[in-house]
């Protein structure tokens, strides 16, 4: 179990808890979309949980880390005074994280969702679960194409909108699938009060796999333990923020990428696969992966264009064939263990190799070529299976170097993005909520990007 509370006198319920290692600090969680403009002093009220009730909320302060996790929506922190929680052992024993690696949900599974509510007690409701697979945009019949991770592998809840659900985490067995980000209700354009129409409603609660979600929680966690080792005095000076800020690069989620445009044909075709359009093989300024060379744009080594014989292969082909992948074998990075994909199963997703695959081994994709023939006839080529070797690699943007092995996201896109722009496409069909201030990174005369904090919106 962990204990709750809420930003604040904010309503968005945050999660804190202790790894298993680690005696002395206290991290919290919650969705990146809730943080305000104070990352380096949030304020958290500690309310309990189901099991241990606070009848006078505790007030504790956190750092949030430097980097979110701008795919999945999710920030992390560090309460500045552990001890505050740690010295009372009701909590102490609750702020283990009990987390479930498993991504075998299916559709009508029973879950509880334990979050706060609007009168600063810690709720339990039971609910279903509508979607174990959800992608944003495919279930409303569009099939966008994604260059980097899409808003997808959400569990859909039947549960009505309500305020504090944000942040709320499902709970199965006692232990946590997935945490709340999208919690939103969309009335009716012509809804009056007191009519009819105002009961014409879409609710949307999605929540975060923690299946994705975890590995980036055990990176960060891990990483920063090996740098307090117990020790509060270590604690105290690395939460001064600009010695955290050297804390970046290992706060830095690491995220595969495919390297080449795809739509995730999973929900909207016969057979299920993930449909190539291009090889990636430059990265332009703006952060736009491309496969064609431009004056702003720098080439990058990707998990498939560092195989040659799949290049040649690929561009064998007409340009009106279809590329599928129709499955792929990675090495779990949590559990080491070698994980077969079968994209044919509807429950499958794409996603699993970009969060859950290490970045030291190699990946296994089969790929299949719908190719179009001279009569209008469609057929399947014999499936050919290529291997990705992981290997080091530099990427240059901006005439600054950045170290990463070849399948991951270039660490660039999360040094120099304002990663909160990504979180707009959430919105599609859905109302999220709005972001309260905006990150940007601004160059500086000598070259470095300088971040900085403004009320509203991006631009």
């Amino acid at each position: 179990m962990v204990v709750l509370g809420t930003l604040g006198n904010n309503v968005t319920t945050v999660t804190l808890f202790k790894t298993e290692n680690d005696s002395m600090n206290v991290y919290f969680l919650v969705p990146a979309h809730t943080i305000g403009p104070s990352l380096d002093n949030v304020k958290i009220k500690v309310l309990g949980n189901s099991n241990t009730y606070l009848p006078t909320p505790i007030y504790v302060q956190g750092v949030v880390y430097p980097t979110i996790h701008p795919f999945l929506d999710a920030a992390l922190g560090v309460l500045r005074d552990p001890e505050v929680l740690n010295s009372i052992e009701s909590l102490r024993r609750e702020l283990v994280f009990k987390y479930s690696d498993t991504n075998d949900i299916t559709v009508n599974s029973e879950v509880e969702v334990l979050y706060v509510n609007t009168d600063s007690r810690v709720n339990v409701i039971r609910t279903l679960i509508i979607s174990p697979n959800f992608e944003l945009g495919t279930q409303e019949g569009v099939s966008p194409v994604h260059n980097t991770p899409p808003p997808g592998g959400f569990l859909e809840l039947q549960l009505d909108a309500k305020k504090g659900l944000s942040g709320g985490l499902l709970l199965s067995n006692n232990s946590i699938i997935g945490m709340i980000s999208i919690n939103s209700s969309t009335a009716s354009q012509n809804c009056k009060e007191g009519s009819e129409s105002c009961a014409l409603t879409t609710n949307k609660n999605l929540a975060i796999k923690m299946f994705y979600l975890y590995p980036w929680i055990s990176q960060v966690t891990g990483n920063f333990y090996r740098l307090t080792l117990n020790n509060p005095d270590k604690l105290r000076d690395i939460l001064k923020y600009n010695n955290l800020e050297t804390f970046r690069d290992d706060t830095i989620p690491v995220v595969l990428h495919l390297g080449g445009d795809y739509i995730n044909n999973n929900m909207s075709s016969t057979f299920n696969s993930v449909i190539l359009i291009n090889i990636h093989r430059y990265l332009t300024r703006d952060l736009v992966y491309s496969d064609v060379d431009s004056a702003d744009s720098n080439p990058v080594n990707t998990l498939l264009n560092t195989n040659t014989l799949f290049v040649d292969w690929f561009y064998s082909h007409p340009a009106d064939t279809e590329i599928h992948i129709r499955s792929f074998t990675y090495t779990d990075r949590v559990t080491n263990n070698v994980v077969p994909i079968d994209l044919n199963n509807k429950n499958s997703n794409i996603l699993d190799l970009f969060y859950r695959a290490s970045n030291k081994a190699s990946v296994e994709l089969e790929f299949q070529a719908k190719i179009v023939n001279d009569d209008g006839s469609v057929t399947m080529s014999t499936k050919q299976k290529f291997t990705f070797l992981s290997s080091q690699t530099v990427d240059v943007i901006n005439s600054r170097s950045y170290t990463r092995t070849t399948p991951e996201i270039s660490r660039v896109f999360f040094l120099q993005q304002n990663s909160f722009n990504h979180l707009n496409r959430f919105g599609m069909d859905v109302d999220v909520q709005k972001l309260s201030f905006c990150i940007q990174f601004v160059r500086q005369p000598d070259g470095t990007f300088r971040r900085e904090r403004t009320p509203g919106r991006c631009p």
